[in-house]
């Protein structure tokens, strides 16, 4: 029996750590919202984005690739000129639109989506992206010091866009 018993405690000294650190490990979804952002948003991502921007200057513009279509699908209002074409690979889509007050949402899957040249862009994205997957680059010295704000996870007081490309990870890996 104390064989057994000692057994038992050599087991689950090494068992219990193995199993914490597996929960530890799972991945979570995050957030991110901006507010009335002026610059680029990059995201290479899985979840959900619905956001709505003000203006995109040429030669900018909004790309949504729906890498694999597990999802809703990308729907969007509001674009001046549009096109949807496949994806290099043949699976999923990729939208680009350029315009003013331009709509848009993805629900689901993996997904890629870069604004660029743009002014009053209000985003939520929820889910999850590899380390340095989400791009942010403010334009404050183009268009005036107030370049729009941005938080990860709920973070208060919302942060400044950077005024220079800065990388973020949403979620945990």
């Amino acid at each position: 029996m104390r064989k057994f018993l000692l057994f038992a405690a050599l087991a689950a000294l090494f068992v219990l750590p193995a199993i914490g650190s597996a929960v530890r490990a799972a991945p979570k979804d995050g957030t991110l919202s901006i507010k009335n952002g002026d610059g680029m948003v990059f995201i290479n991502g899985s979840g959900a984005v619905i956001a709505q921007v003000e203006k995109v200057f040429k030669p900018g513009g909004i790309t949504l690739t729906d890498i694999v279509e597990e999802g809703s699908g990308a729907t969007f209002t509001g674009c001046e000129w549009s096109k949807e074409t496949e994806t290099a690979s043949g699976v999923g889509t990729v939208t680009y639109c350029r315009g003013t007050n331009i709509r848009f949402k993805l629900i689901g899957g993996q997904y890629k989506l870069r604004i660029t040249n743009a002014k009053g862009i209000n985003l939520s994205a929820v889910g999850r992206s590899r380390v340095d997957q989400v791009h942010l680059d403010g334009d404050g010295e183009a268009l005036g010091d107030d370049d729009g704000t941005f938080s990860f996870d709920g973070d208060l007081p919302y942060k400044s866009l950077p005024n220079k490309l800065d990388k973020f990870q949403l979620g945990s890996s």
